[in-house]
């Protein structure tokens, strides 16, 4: 019974031992490995060292050298946060009571726009699925360099959006505004075409007559 307790102790120790020895960060290991192999010297490094229970919070957190696991994650999370912040917007004015022709048309550009973005960011994605199929180690080069589009992208993609959005709303706000000065008017000359008939005694028949014509001007 001690020994087994001897022998749970020393395995105890070692357990820590291992745990508390350092080391340098297991991304950085793996550059510097198909480095020596091609010759290059990349840009990105990690300079961490620490004890191996810390490596997982690490990798996780705080690695300049993201994974191209992460990578993709990311790319799938931007498209899916533009393609709903897209469709809440465009069915939001859909919503709206827009008769117009015109209005309509104002709608269908800026649903191309759109449209456009949102392919811009399914042609980063299947860049992307291509490098993962790749088994050349100069996808390293190219992760980087995409690396650097998409943060350039998701700076000026809200950005870009908000005047979009802005630009649309008050386009509807004036047409609005047009249809509801339309109908004063129609109604102002229903109303004076009224007071002339009782006043001339003009038949119903011919004032309302008047009336259907002047709606359909």
């Amino acid at each position: 019974m001690i020994v087994k307790m001897q022998d749970k102790c020393i395995e105890s120790e070692k357990s820590q031992q291992v745990s508390n020895l350092l080391i340098t960060c297991y991304r950085q290991y793996d550059l510097k490995k198909n480095q020596s192999k091609e010759g290059n010297i990349y840009e990105n490094k990690c300079n961490y060292k620490g004890k191996i229970s810390k490596m997982k919070d690490h990798l996780d957190n705080s690695c300049r050298l993201i994974s191209i696991r992460q990578i993709i994650l990311l790319v799938k999370d931007t498209i899916a946060i533009a393609s709903r912040k897209f469709t809440n917007s465009f069915e939001e004015l859909r919503k709206m009571n827009l008769k117009s022709n015109a209005e309509i048309e104002n709608l269908k550009e800026g649903d191309n726009e759109k449209s456009k973005e949102i392919q811009q960011l399914k042609q980063c994605q299947r860049t992307y699925e291509e490098i993962l199929k790749s088994n050349n180690d100069e996808q390293y080069k190219q992760i980087t360099k995409l690396n650097l589009r998409i943060f350039y992208f998701k700076k000026n993609y809200t950005f870009v959006f908000a005047i979009l959005h802005y630009n649309l709303k008050i386009e509807f706000e004036k047409f609005k505004k047009d249809i509801q000065s339309k109908n004063q008017i129609n109604e102002d000359k229903r109303k004076l075409l009224q007071y002339i008939a009782k006043k001339t005694a003009i038949p119903k028949w011919h004032y309302m007559k008047r009336i259907d014509f002047l709606h359909e001007k």
